[in-house]
């Protein structure tokens, strides 16, 4: 075992202890306010690490692929947390952020697969983009109070992830926020959330409820609800007039679909594959319906739409193979 002591130090370099893959105890450091880049990246033993409460910023990939770390405590003298600093640190099982962090880097935690409750800054504005991906076994995230943009691949792959409930503080969720959260169940968009990526719930295969009503965006972009075989009911805004490419494919559990009674452009694919898909109430204005929109929709037998709405190549929208 090897044990380093820094208390006597005045100064830290970058990569200093990088790849020291022996080193399992680091003593208090001392009174640094930045922890460099790098520093402890790839100390793969790193156990004990003592930060001292005048550090104000912890540098990029600072513990990076530190995997036997179990636990880090953040003093609430930290401001700044720069990208990767704890990214794979894939033994910690509890992370909280202290409340004075404002500022946080992409991939911050992300690949900390067995992190099982992870609690956010209450100021901080913003998700930073893949921030917890990866963490395989979170069931429990702890949302900033005021927080307004969830950014790209947040949430990614967290596939222990059973339930959320998005703050009425957001506004944005951006691309692939939730791609891939396989147990999540539910979701209800709250109305403050005016901007949405696309797959921001792709592949979400355990969701059974979307709930959209809320909202009062008019398009719903491309592969949204990608391939989220279990969802049975969507409630779509009523300000609704474009469905993107593909979002809602593969869907093979949706019945039955209720739209709101606008014009509505229905996109390549947006509904293919929904192989249970039975009965759709369509507006009673015109609608645009492109390639493939309910292709192979094999149980939708009884569809009455407007008669002035365009139906993209002799009726293709609805084409079966």
């Amino acid at each position: 075992e090897t044990v380093v002591s820094l208390e006597s130090i005045t100064s830290l370099g970058k990569n200093a202890f990088e790849e020291c893959r022996s080193l399992v105890t680091v003593g208090k450091i001392g009174n640094l306010t930045r922890l460099p880049n790098e520093v402890f990246r790839e100390c793969k033993a790193l156990a004990n690490v003592t930060l001292p409460d005048t550090m104000e910023t912890i540098g990029t990939a600072a513990f990076k692929h530190c995997y036997g770390l179990p636990e880090i405590v953040i003093p609430d003298s930290v401001t700044t947390i720069e990208e990767e600093a704890f990214s794979g640190c894939t033994s910690l099982q509890e992370i909280i952020v202290p409340d004075s962090v404002v500022k946080m880097g992409n991939h911050v935690f992300g690949g900390c697969r067995s992190a099982t409750r992870i609690v956010f800054p209450k100021y901080l504005t913003y998700l930073p983009g893949y921030g917890v991906s990866f963490c395989n076994y979170m069931v429990e995230f702890v949302f900033p109070e005021n927080v307004k943009s969830i950014s790209d691949y947040f949430f990614y792959g967290c596939i222990s992830l059973k339930e959320i409930v998005i703050p009425d503080t957001v506004t944005t969720i951006a691309d692939e926020a939730f791609y891939g959260c396989g147990r999540l169940k539910e979701i209800q968009l709250p109305a403050s959330v005016t901007n949405l990526g696309s797959r921001v719930f792709a592949q979400c295969t355990s969701l059974t409820s979307a709930d959209l009503s809320l909202l009062t965006i008019t398009r719903i972009p491309s592969y949204t609800f990608n391939s989220c075989t279990a969802l049975t009911t969507v409630s779509f805004p009523k300000t609704l007039e474009y469905v993107g490419m593909s979002a809602f494919q593969h869907c093979t559990a949706l019945e039955e679909l209720t739209f709101p009674d606008n014009s509505i452009t229905f996109d390549d694919n947006c509904f293919y594959n929904c192989s249970s898909l039975s009965d759709v109430t369509f507006p009673t204005k015109y609608c645009y319906f492109d390639y493939y929109s309910f292709g192979n929709c094999t149980k939708l037998l009884d569809i009455t739409i407007s008669g002035d709405s365009a139906l993209y190549y002799n009726s293709i929208g609805f084409y079966d193979d």
